[in-house]
Order: structure tokens, then sequence, then C-alpha cells
């Protein structure tokens, strides 16, 4: 009698464990972790294209970039300076 009592006791919290994990991922809740992982993982992948093109200017890989970036630098100052 004590372990069926002892089984139905787990059967219950665990029950209780499902409720709380089924109230906390909501339709709403996935949504906006979804766009928050998808906005990180596209900051991200601009880091790395960023970080990528400077190391590749600066190793001589590709010389053309170097225009592209110089333009890009001085874009970026003169709106700085307004």
């Amino acid at each position: 009698m004590e372990k069926s009592q002892e089984i139905i006791d787990r059967i219950i919290d665990l029950e209780k464990s499902i409720e709380s994990i089924e109230k906390k991922f909501t339709v709403k809740y996935m949504f906006w972790m979804g766009l928050v992982k998808g906005a990180a993982a596209l900051m991200g992948a601009i880091i790395l294209i960023i970080f990528g093109g400077w190391f590749l200017r600066t190793i001589g890989v590709i010389p053309g970039l170097e225009e592209i970036s110089i333009t890009i630098l001085e874009a970026a100052e003169k709106a700085r300076l307004r």
C-alpha cells in the first residue's frame, strides 16, 4: 500500500512539473524567443563578416576590399560629424 501511494505521489509531482512547463512555453513566449535568437544570429553573422573582411584586408588577400572599407569609414565619419 505504501509503495502504491509513493508511486501516486511521484505521478502527481510529474504532472505538476509538466503543467509548469506548459505554462512557461506559450506561443507568445516562443515567438519572442525565436525573434531574439534570430536577431542574435544575424548580429553574430554581421560581426563575423566584418572581422573576416578586416582580417583579409589587413593581410592583403582582397585588395579591392580596402577601397570599399575606406569609403564606408569616410561615410561613417561624415555621419558622425553631422
